[in-house]
């Protein structure tokens, strides 16, 4: 029976010997730093969470423009059928299935070739003048000598930039 009382007067003990530490030691307080990396913290993730947003406001500060930029197809292979969908007046699609336009053509010349047609023209688009080139209103980056598909009408031509006029 002394010993059952030994074991139970040292666990009292022990336990008021963690108390009297744990109010010896001192406990965390919220400091300034810390209210300043929680705002921080807060901060980057509205950032991750709005940066759709906040870069359309910085982007369209610049308002945008029209521009005639000459194109090429990138293929000399067209069949009469695809050449036939780009006329003046045509307006080209960066995509069929959200219709982002690229612009209208402006001016087209159709030549013949051993496999099949080439076309080259102007298109007129909405764009602005940037430190790092032309970008279209879809935010799209748009520098000579680079392709893309477009879409006309039922079909999807790939073409070149071949000039882009200076501001």
């Amino acid at each position: 029976m002394s010993d059952i009382r030994k074991t139970i007067g040292n666990t009292t003990e022990e336990k008021k010997k963690k108390k009297e530490q744990e109010s010896t030691t001192p406990k965390r307080r919220f400091t300034a730093l810390d209210f300043f990396l929680v705002v921080v913290l807060l901060l980057c993730v509205l950032g991750i969470g709005f940066r759709g947003t906040i870069a359309e406001f910085f982007l369209r500060a610049e308002p945008t423009q029209e521009v005639k930029i000459s194109f090429k197809t990138n293929a000399d292979n067209l069949t009469i059928n695809e050449v036939s969908e780009i006329e003046e007046g045509t307006e080209f699609f960066f995509d069929d299935k959200n219709r982002h336009s690229f612009g209208v053509v402006d001016h087209v010349e159709i030549k013949e070739e051993l496999m099949g047609y080439s076309v080259s023209g102007i298109i007129v688009m909405d764009a602005r003048y940037t430190d790092s080139g032309l970008v279209s209103k879809d935010n799209r980056s748009v520098r000579v000598g680079e392709t893309f598909n477009i879409c006309a009408g039922n079909y999807t031509v790939c073409v070149q930039i071949t000039e882009i006029p200076r501001k």
